[in-house]
């Protein structure tokens, strides 16, 4: 699921997949990366961020958790890594959708069975805020800006389109409703001096239909485009009018409202679409591994200049996030593959996490353990195993790990050590031994990998870093 924004400076990306939700910044749309890009949530496959260019700069509007916010690049120098400020504008909320006239960002929102309005300010924060309908049964939302204030449109359950419109002042000035000839499966709409909308109700067809100022239909649906395909349709401004894009097997179908015929950009599948300067654009987000791939489509509207751009989009969160689940699936594994002649019945506390650390303490019979901490990086990990310290009941795993850590105040370069670390790392594929100590009642070695190893990898490596440890180095 995704949704673009464009203009001069550049393409604005906002995405979620199976590690989370995040946007990004292109500033050409033939970059081969992104100025940046950054994680918005760890809630899959939730309602896509919207983002938006507002005369403050790139604004996105996300939900994760149920946590509505808004999203903002901090200013600072251009050495500066890139951070995002975050305001909180409502919570329990599961469908949302956003758009800005430049200075206030518009926001409808569904929490508890209420569909709400909220008017943000892109410079001061203010938010102002005004329940429309405390009984609202939506299916589909989407918001249009409409002379100086915002119309919330959502489909119902008994095949209805609801229109609440709301002046500048946050007042509610108009609510129609209108019949439709089947439930919404999706909507999308786009404010100018009128609202077009783009619906899907019967399966395979797209409709448009025009709404004016106070809500009522200017145009009543019909059909538009045939055979399109079960998704989000796209509503943008074209050079002079309004004009719709709908996903077929053939490739991006548009139409401009007031034209009878349709164009395609052939071939192209795209999840959202914009016009911008007579370039029709295409985007389409699809996920490899860790790696989020985004592919634009991109076509003059007279049908030459055929383009496709492919580059990653995942931001740096993505990849920690699945690393850090990776080590702690395998550390769960590990527990459960250990000799019990050697180790107790149980991990003590289990495996545990933490911000981008994964750990499990393996308990000894002779009162010591084993404790295994691993860090998630975005392209790689560090594996730390050490005995010595025993953890004790409501001592945190983590702390323990991060003091054992502290505790080494030199590098050790002793070769006996390194060789013996060396040994212990064995049939660790790609393993970049960072350090090492070996006492007669303590010993560590750290090491980095592309990723964490294999559960049966780390149980031989921790046999052998356990082997003779009543020996002193």
């Amino acid at each position: 699921m995704i949704r673009i924004a464009m203009r001069i400076e550049g393409l604005l990306v906002g995405w979620t997949s199976a590690l989370g939700s995040a946007w990004a910044y292109l500033r050409d749309l033939r970059a081969l990366r992104p100025e940046w890009s950054l994680g918005l949530g760890e809630e899959t496959y939730a309602s896509t961020p919207v983002p938006l260019w507002t005369h403050a700069g790139p604004r996105v509007v996300s939900c994760d958790g149920g946590v509505l916010t808004v999203g903002a690049i901090e200013a600072g120098r251009a050495d500066q890594e890139v951070r995002m400020t975050r305001l909180v504008v409502a919570e329990s909320v599961h469908v949302f959708d956003a758009v800005t006239d430049g200075r206030f960002l518009w926001i409808g929102a569904v929490r508890e069975g209420a569909l709400s309005a909220y008017r943000v300010h892109v410079e001061s924060s203010a938010v102002a805020a005004l329940e429309v309908d405390d009984q609202a049964d939506v299916t589909q939302l989407a918001v249009a800006a409409l002379d100086g204030g915002v119309a919330l449109l959502h489909g119902m359950v008994d095949a209805r389109l609801g229109v609440l419109c709301v002046d500048r002042d946050m007042n509610l000035a108009r609510s129609v409703r209108h019949p439709l000839s089947a439930p919404l499966r999706h909507l999308a709409a786009f404010g100018a001096r009128d609202v077009a909308l783009a619906l899907l109700c019967d399966p395979g067809q797209l409709d448009i239909a025009l709404l004016g100022i106070d809500g009522r239909l200017k145009e009543r649906p019909h059909r538009a485009i045939e055979g399109v395909l079960d998704q989000r349709p796209e509503v943008v401004w074209m050079d002079d009018g309004f004009a719709v894009f709908g996903q077929t097997e053939a490739g991006l179908v548009w139409k401009r409202f007031d034209r009878p015929n349709t164009g395609i950009v052939e071939g192209a599948r795209a999840g959202a679409a914009a016009h911008f300067h007579g370039t029709l654009v295409g985007a389409q987000m699809r996920s490899e591994g860790i790696e989020d791939r985004l592919t634009l489509s991109m076509q003059e509207v007279s049908g030459r200049g055929g383009q496709v751009h492919t580059l990653g989009l995942a931001p740096g969160e993505f990849r920690v996030r699945q690393r850090r689940e990776d080590a702690a699936a395998i550390l769960g594994r590990l527990v459960a593959m250990f000799d019990r002649t050697s180790y107790r019945e149980t991990a003590l506390h289990g495996v545990q996490t933490e911000r981008d650390e994964v750990s499990i303490a393996l308990p000894l019979e002779d009162g010591d353990a084993l404790l295994v901490v691993v860090w998630a990086c975005a392209e790689s990990v560090v594996v730390r195993v050490s005995r010595g310290v025993a953890p004790h009941e409501g001592m945190s795993l983590l702390r323990l790990a991060r003091w054992v850590r502290e505790r080494r105040a030199r590098k050790i370069e002793a070769a006996a050590s390194r060789t013996w670390a060396q040994g212990c790392l064995e049939g660790i594929d790609g393993a970049e031994l960072l350090g090492a100590e070996r006492r007669a009642t303590f010993r560590w070695l750290e090491f980095r990998g592309k990723g964490c190893p294999a559960a049966t990898a780390l149980r031989d490596l921790l046999r052998r870093f356990d082997a003779d440890s009543d020996t002193s180095g």
